[in-house]
């Protein structure tokens, strides 16, 4: 998924409402995690959850999700948590 289309779909899964904790939402911040781990560096998801906190702690990362939709910078962060606690769940 390209960074557009992927930037995109975050907007329209804000724009429907789907819920951060909805399968949908995590998908959403896990795609976001596994390009990150593609093309940068290792995250897990706890450090990813630390980057997620970002979103709305530094005005730069906040400023570039809000350009493209209000709310999208908590929206982003709270897939991420949700995505996180997800994995935690699931790893035992």
């Amino acid at each position: 998924m390209s960074l557009g289309s992927r930037d995109q779909t975050r907007q329209r899964a804000l724009g429907d409402q789907v819920d951060t904790a909805d399968p949908r939402g995590m998908d959403l911040a896990e795609a976001h995690r596994q390009h990150i781990i593609r093309w940068f560096y290792e995250c897990p998801p706890g450090m990813h959850l630390r980057l997620g906190e970002m979103h709305t702690a530094d005005p730069r990362f906040t400023a570039h999700y809000e350009e493209q939709a209000e709310g999208l910078a908590a929206y982003v962060r709270d897939a991420i948590a949700a995505n996180a606690e997800r994995k935690e769940r699931a790893a035992g």
